[in-house]
């Protein structure tokens, strides 16, 4: 019979001709990789579930059996991915320049890849176990503002509401509002440096009624992934990197305001250049005052035949200034109560950008032109804007042109200043009533002071002007100061 030394002495010679029989194996494979190369052109890593010889032998030498070198490897392994797990993954730095306003657009966008203003995923957590990221982001915002008279709205400044002089008894009394509406929600995830670099956001805040107070209202919740978005955002016809730093919350009359049910595609065209393509739900209005029935309370209502369609091409150059250029294909759609069904074609071309002079100055600037897209105008959103009924019985899309210009200057690291104008002008059928809308300003002058990145404090003056179809007007000014925080 065998003693227990003579066990002890076959086991640990047949560990060391294991041993030898793996350092030979691996020895074998790394020379054959280094004589035959990967497709990719570079060495190919040995599976991490494998040990590396050299400890397998030592432990082999050492007398320990290959069980007990196996359970050696459980913990070393589980330390090795715990400590790559605490490695902080870098994104790429965003081709734009973020400009930290005080009522931000640019980073719910979705972007390529891993493009981000935040490289270093500051204030993100990973998930235990996981490769994800998660930051969470309360923004308390209080803004508080005297007006020159009835805006029309509760608290919101939007010219296409502005009441009358005369038509209501309060047109022209001066009104104080304070509101929280504005606080927001935010959530990011991501999944940075894995294949598809996913992410998942989502966004709300409390400005879901003209007419009551801290009503939830959703402004996004989508996934991006290699490219695909989909979900609730932005429009292709909307430029979130080209939103001027208003205080004011509702911001100027004439940019884009389209978030919608979209599915996009998004790809580089090269370094500097990116193409989307995208299909969104076809929201749309449709003017049924000149088609309805008093008696009954029933109207036209609008019919949807296709998804609206678009793509938009961006530059980006210099010290992270950009174009973007987009364009907007729908089927405006309804059923006549007592004109006949018809379905318009509208369309929609915007040419947006943002021009960085020096460090401390930059310029932004849009342009919209086309018909049947008023109802995507932050103004004329609040309209019936997309398609009205002529004296011919014939359902139209109405022209839509709009303009806004906006200069920001940093006066010091803490203090900065925004000026705006913003100019819409909706085209009227001669069926339309007296007091439609036909063209409206918007103007604004600032100063914000930035404590640090947790709060932001501005004041602003804003002026509003409005006119309708049969020349009357209305002005109304207006003093705001907010307060916005962030985490």
């Amino acid at each position: 019979m065998l003693t227990k030394a003579n066990k002890k002495l076959l086991l640990a010679g047949a560990a060391c001709l294991w041993s030898l029989f793996v350092s030979s194996a691996a020895l074998g494979q790394e020379e054959g990789s280094k004589s035959e190369p990967s497709e990719q052109g570079a060495e190919t890593d040995p599976p991490a579930s494998e040990p590396p010889a050299s400890e397998e032998s030592s432990a082999s030498f050492s007398g320990v059996n290959e069980a007990e070198a196996s359970a050696d490897e459980v913990p070393r392994r589980k330390e090795k991915e715990a400590s790559e797990n605490k490695k902080s993954p870098e994104g790429s730095p965003a081709l734009v320049r973020f400009r930290s306003l005080l009522n931000d657009q640019q980073l719910a966008a979705a972007r390529l890849s891993n493009y981000t203003f935040d490289p270093q995923y500051v204030g993100y957590m990973r998930v235990p176990f996981t490769s994800f990221l998660v930051q969470l982001n309360l923004r308390p915002r209080v803004d508080m503002a005297v007006s020159s008279g009835n805006l029309g709205t509760g608290g919101r400044f939007v010219p296409a509401l502005f009441a009358l002089p005369g038509s209501t008894p309060d047109a022209d009394m001066w009104g104080f509002m304070a509101s929280a509406d504005g606080s927001q929600v935010r959530i990011d995830i991501r999944s940075p440096n894995n294949p598809g670099n996913l992410r998942i956001y989502y966004q709300n805040d409390f400005s879901g009624s003209t007419t009551r107070g801290m009503q939830y209202r959703l402004q996004h919740l989508y996934g991006k992934f290699y490219g695909i978005v989909g979900g609730f955002t932005f429009g292709v016809f909307e430029d979130p990197d080209a939103w001027p730093d208003t205080v004011d919350y509702e911001g100027p009359n004439s940019v884009v305001f389209a978030r919608r049910a979209v599915l996009q595609y998004k790809f580089a065209l090269s370094e500097h250049w990116r193409f989307t393509i995208s299909a969104e739900e076809p929201s749309f209005y449709v003017d049924t005052s000149t088609d309805e029935n008093a008696m009954t309370g029933e109207s036209a209502t609008p019919h949807l035949y296709a998804p609206d369609s678009g793509f938009s091409v961006r530059w980006t150059f210099g010290n992270g200034s950009h174009l973007r250029s987009s364009a907007i294909f729908r089927v405006l759609g309804v059923n006549g109560l007592n004109s006949a069904d018809a379905a318009v074609f509208g369309w929609g071309a915007n040419l947006s950008g943002g021009f960085n002079l020096g460090e401390s100055t930059s310029l932004l600037f849009w342009g919209v032109y086309g018909n049947g897209v008023g109802g995507m105008g932050n103004d004329t959103s609040f309209l019936s804007a997309d398609l009205a009924l002529n004296s011919s019985g014939e359902w139209v899309a109405p022209r839509y042109l709009s303009s806004m210009a906006s200069l920001t200057h940093r006066w010091s690291s803490h203090w900065r200043s925004t000026i705006s104008h913003g100019y819409v002008n909706l085209e009227t059928t001669d069926l339309q009533p007296a007091d439609a809308y036909r063209w409206s300003h918007y103007a604004n002058g600032n100063l914000i002071y930035s404590f640090d990145r947790h709060l932001q404090i501005g004041i602003e003056g804003l002026y509003g002007y409005k006119r309708v179809e049969n020349g009357d007007d209305v002005g109304r000014f207006r003093g705001l100061m907010s307060a916005m925080y962030s985490l």
